[in-house]
């Protein structure tokens, strides 16, 4: 899943994953992600529908940003609401160590500055797939 406020970051994306052949969603805001994942797991709807194996989430987005949808993500992973299996990748224009630092302690995985290449996301996945 892609979570980015910004249509050209989720069409890069969107376009990376693609030609890597991997199915992708896209939402514009954390909220919407959030329902997304839960959605998904709490529906049984056969062999066609799988959990989420990872997110790319977008540092600032509107009504949730991405730090405080990271911490809800987990909180819900310990609830077991949400698979522990999701592999949760942070999106950030920032540049600082201090603004990655921070986006890290609400729960990513891994973090990645923009903008965003085929390498680095092919990377990040044949690390989990």
């Amino acid at each position: 899943m892609i979570a980015d406020d910004n249509p050209f970051n989720t069409m890069a994306f969107e376009t990376i994953l693609n030609s890597l052949e991997i199915k992708c969603e896209s939402v514009y805001n954390g909220s919407c992600c959030l329902k997304k994942l839960l959605g998904r797991q709490r529906n049984s709807c056969g062999k066609e529908c799988k959990q989420y194996s990872a997110v790319f989430i977008d540092q600032e987005m509107p009504e949730m940003s991405g730090g405080e949808t990271v911490s809800e993500i987990r909180r819900l992973q310990k609830e077991y609401l949400i698979g522990s299996g999701l592999k949760i990748i942070g999106c950030t224009a920032h540049q600082s160590k201090e603004e990655v630092d921070k986006f890290l302690e609400s729960g990513l995985d891994q973090c990645i500055c923009k903008p965003i290449s085929k390498a680095i996301i092919q990377d990040i996945l044949l690390v989990k797939c």
